[in-house]
């Protein structure tokens, strides 16, 4: 009859009840002791559209740092100071470097001030974007994010941050590494960069971010590279 099945399922439910809940609790411990979403791409964070750095997934794109552009942009030797900083971090975390120059003939070469390493991938390139085939051929399936310093904000790498986008990486600008000429391109750049979908950053956050931690094993070495203060670029208040 109808009562005997209300009567039966009012005995069923307090059950299924109690058989969710303890499901509900296995997951939320299994969660808890797995590793944090925030060391590695994914989880809660993914769902923000937000990948943070991470020294098995990031690239750092060093963009047009030529010596012809040496007089003509303001704060360029600071700029090169924090792209050494970060050059440097990444070499020792062993994280890839792409470096590009555009129309080298014209424009010189990659400054040395930034410090390379000799083993580097230097592109020439004729596009605004560094997203060539070339540059591109040296991205593998687990980089899910770019890092990006060098010059200008309003052409190059502002061109490179929407065609990374574009491909579906996770673009972290380095404000007190990017610059341009004028204040004002740099700044609407920015600005535009922004809404596309990329990260406003700085160095130090990138850094500190690569290595998460004290117990990072590297990071006496990485203390070294940033225990002097790095040059006052004055780029945050433009």
């Amino acid at each position: 009859s109808m009562r005997r099945a209300v009567v039966q399922l009012a005995a069923v439910v307090p059950k299924l009840q109690l058989q969710q809940t303890k499901m509900l609790h296995k997951s939320v411990a299994a969660a808890a002791a797995s590793p944090s979403p925030f060391l590695q791409s994914g989880g809660g964070l993914a769902a923000r559209h937000y990948t943070p750095v991470h020294e098995k997934e990031s690239v750092l794109f060093v963009c047009d740092l030529q010596e012809k552009f040496r007089k003509a942009i303001p704060q360029f030797g600071e700029v090169c100071e924090i792209t050494r900083r970060l050059v440097k971090t990444a070499q020792v975390l062993k994280v890839p470097i792409i470096c590009t120059e555009q129309y080298p003939e014209g424009l010189g070469n990659t400054v040395a001030d930034i410090e390379l390493p000799a083993d580097t991938p230097v592109i020439n390139k004729s596009t605004f974007s560094m997203c060539t085939p070339p540059v591109m051929s040296y991205m593998k399936p687990e980089h899910k994010s770019v890092i990006l310093v060098g010059i200008e904000a309003h052409v190059c790498c502002f061109h490179t941050t929407l065609a990374l986008l574009d491909r579906g990486y996770a673009v972290h600008v380095v404000v007190d590494a990017v610059t341009s000429r004028s204040v004002h391109d740099r700044k609407y750049a920015f600005a535009q960069m922004e809404r596309a979908g990329a990260i406003l950053t700085t160095s130090e956050n990138v850094i500190f971010g690569l290595v998460k931690g004290r117990d990072h094993e590297k990071f006496k070495d990485i203390l070294n590279i940033i225990k002097t203060r790095g040059p006052e670029t004055g780029l945050s208040k433009l």
